[in-house]
């Protein structure tokens, strides 16, 4: 009993450095971040794309609503990019998981809407 329990703890114990060592590259075992914001240029950043990953599940794919308000006919730029970015009213802040393309270009995608 006592040298199966010891097993596990061994195998609790390297499990996660199996799984670190899977992500590894031949750079040095760093790790190159994968994310869409860290590494598409700033120029092509796609509002459209943007919009439907982080906003049609709650102002529904043409802006029309739904869960949050009608974003249709929202025009001023200023306050669309502080919301999109701080949250507010019930909406959460992107800052920390968008680029600053990325708010930019779905900024510009609402207010043609």
């Amino acid at each position: 009993m006592k040298r199966s329990a010891l097993l596990l703890v061994l195998l609790l114990a390297v499990a996660p450095l199996v799984v670190a060592a899977c992500g590894e590259e031949e750079n040095g075992g760093a790790v190159e971040p994968t994310t869409p914001a860290a590494t598409a240029p700033a120029e092509d950043a796609d509002g459209a794309a943007v919009f439907a990953g982080q906003c049609a599940g709650c102002h529904d794919e043409d802006g029309s609503g739904g869960i949050g308000p009608d974003l249709r006919g929202e025009d001023d730029l200023a306050e669309i990019e502080s919301r999109v970015r701080s949250g507010g009213g019930g909406m959460p802040g992107f800052e920390e998981s968008l680029s600053d393309a990325e708010i930019s270009a779905v900024v510009e995608y609402v207010t043609g809407l």
